[in-house]
This record gives structure tokens, sequence and C-alpha cells, in this order.
């Protein structure tokens, strides 16, 4: 079976799946990556003190941006990031599964790009793991259900200011079906409330700042989405110890009206300094 999608066509064997309402998860990934490429090179560029006549990436010995994307089945997503990322030095493109690598490695050579995708075969968080030392620009990770096992390895192979993005499918969970479940997988309750879908991007947005604040690393979100049955969010990750020691200030209790919806807030740091008192 031939799909064409975006820039790229890929080959997919009888029985392999391939979900095209995710094509706009796709496309919207693309948008945040080309623009964060664009930032980028333009902080490469003042971090140089160059002048603006002196701004081409091969002129200025730019060395362009490395993906990782840790689940990528088939290899469609890297393709199109290959045909439409300016400024890209290498695409990691990872399965565990040998047959999807055998699929990434034959979809690369059809869409000639085979130059910047590097086809992997490996368990995802081990690879992140082992790349705590050569790292990426930009990580990519979107599992089938939660994320939560791929974030602590997300958040150390990046970058200092790298971008993560992050897919959770398990949106029911985030929004409250099973508020235990949540607690173990995101580290809050979730609650069935009115404004559970952005109680969820909250969710996960804390879930990744915990795993950051153990590396003594902290996030910037950029763009957070609930879409159909999946939330999607963008964020960048920073090195700052001193950053994560006030991270209580931007965390909250949320408290939850199961009558008339109303909701309140407490914030971490205003909780604690009524016992450091």
């Amino acid at each position: 079976m031939s799909v064409k999608e975006g820039s790229a066509t890929v080959n997919l064997p009888e029985g392999v799946f391939y979900n095209p309402v995710q094509e706009f998860n796709r496309d919207l990934t693309i948008a945040v990556m080309k623009h964060y490429a664009k930032v980028h090179f333009q902080e490469f560029i003042n971090k140089g003190k160059m002048k603006p006549s002196d701004t081409q990436p091969e002129s200025i010995n730019y060395p362009g941006l490395s993906i990782l994307e840790a689940l990528a089945a088939s290899g469609l997503r890297s393709v199109r990031f290959a045909n439409e990322i300016p400024m890209l030095s290498k695409i990691v493109t990872n399965d565990l599964d040998p047959e999807a690598t055998k699929m990434i490695t034959e979809n690369a050579k059809l869409n000639a790009v085979e130059d910047i995708i590097r086809p992997s075969c490996a368990d995802a968080v081990l690879l992140m793991h082992k790349s705590i030392k050569d790292k990426f620009n930009m990580v990519d990770v979107d599992p089938y259900g939660t994320a939560s096992p791929f974030l602590d390895s997300a958040v150390q192979c990046l970058f200092n200011g790298g971008l993560l993005c992050v897919t959770c499918t398990d949106m029911a969970v985030l929004c409250g079906s099973a508020a235990g479940t949540a607690y173990g997988k995101y580290g809050g309750v979730a609650i069935k409330m009115a404004a559970q879908h952005e109680q969820g991007l909250r969710l996960l947005l804390h879930a990744i700042q915990q795993a950051a604040s153990r590396h003594d690393k902290v996030i910037e979100p950029l763009l957070s989405l609930s879409i159909d049955f999946y939330a999607r969010v963008f964020v960048r990750v920073r090195t700052s110890a001193s950053d994560v020691k006030r991270i209580a200030r931007r965390l909250a209790v949320v408290y939850s009206c199961i009558g008339c919806q109303v909701c309140a807030s407490s914030i971490y740091f205003l909780i604690l300094m009524r016992y450091l008192k």
C-alpha cells in the first residue's frame, strides 16, 4: 500500500497501521519544528555576535539540527521532517520492531533522504538514555497510550533549550475516567469536571516538569492542545538548578466542587510558606 502525505510518499505492507486522523498532528509538529529551527538559528547567530550579512548557515558553520523520533513505525513522520524542515543535520528514526526498521530504511531511500535519516532498532527508553552524551535538538515521543515511561529519558537527551514534543492518547485517563491511574502515570489526581481537557493538559505538563526537575531542568510550555482522543504538547527544556528550586511557584492544587463545578486553586509555594514560618 502506498500512502502520500505532505511531501512524503511511503510504502506500507498490508496490515501495517496507518492513521490518517493523525495527519493534523504531523502537520502541526512540522509547523512548530520549522519555527523552532528559525529561533534556534537566530539564537546561534546572537550567541556568536554575528552581523546580519553573515547569516547564511553555510557561511557561519552552523551545525544544523538533530531530531530523534523515538517511536517511528513506518518512518512517515521522519521522511516529512527531512523534506519539510530546513537546516537538519540528522534524524534518528527509531522503532523496536526490526520489520519497522526495514520499512524506515526503504522509505528513506524511496524519498531520497537516506543521507539525513538514520534508522535505529532499539528500545526507545534505552536509546534516549544512551544519547545523554550525544544529545538532540528536538525529540518527538508519540506512543500508543501514555508517554509517562519515556519522559525521564526524553528530557535528558535534549540539548539545553531543546524542543520536546509529546503525545498521550489516553485522554480519557487525563480527563478523569480513572483517578488512580492518572495519579500513577502523571502524579496528579484527574477528576471529571467542566475543564477536564485543560486539566489533562496541565497534568501532562506537570508530569514532564517532574521528570525534568530530577535532572535540574525546567520546561517552557510553547503549545498545548487537546485534540480528539489525544493530548499534544510542545515544550522547551532548559537546564537551570536555580529555577528548579522555584518551581513550586508554578504548581498548584485545584479544588473543584462536584455540584456547581466552581474551581479554586492554592499555589504550592504559598502552602509551603505556611509551614516554613
